[in-house]
């Protein structure tokens, strides 16, 4: 069972302007190959699997503690993704990537992000490699 709080392990500064390509960068960070999301199955299942849970209770405990720290660490990389890409949520800024969305991603590394998840995180790397 998890219990959600809506708040974040620790405050994110909202970006001047939206920053796609530093998107990518944290993208690898939640889905690469040693990511964050990697790194989540792992412990997910340590936990899930875990046998004699009362024989070893410590251990059990530092698996499973582990495991739902790093629920904090995906939500909170992926916070920091759509921050990035979708820079502060000040109507005024220089680049409205919602009116023109192609136009401000010419060079941007992943592209694809805005496509499929509007600019959201996902659970690939950063070449969108699951």
């Amino acid at each position: 069972m998890f219990m959600k709080i809506d708040r974040l392990l620790t405050e994110l500064p909202e970006p001047k302007k939206p920053e796609p390509n530093a998107a990518a960068a944290l993208q690898e960070l939640l889905g690469g190959k040693y990511g964050e999301m990697s790194t989540l199955g792992n412990y997910m299942f340590q936990s899930f699997n875990f046998r004699n849970k009362e024989k070893l209770r410590p251990f059990y405990s530092l698996v499973s503690s582990i495991f739902a720290e790093e629920i904090g660490h995906v939500e909170l990389v992926s916070t920091g993704i759509a921050l990035l890409n979708n820079g502060p949520g000040n109507p005024k800024t220089d680049v409205d990537i919602f009116k023109a969305p192609f136009a401000e991603m010419q060079d941007i590394r992943l592209a694809g992000s805005f496509i499929s998840n509007g600019g959201g995180a996902t659970a690939v790397n950063s070449n969108a490699q699951s």
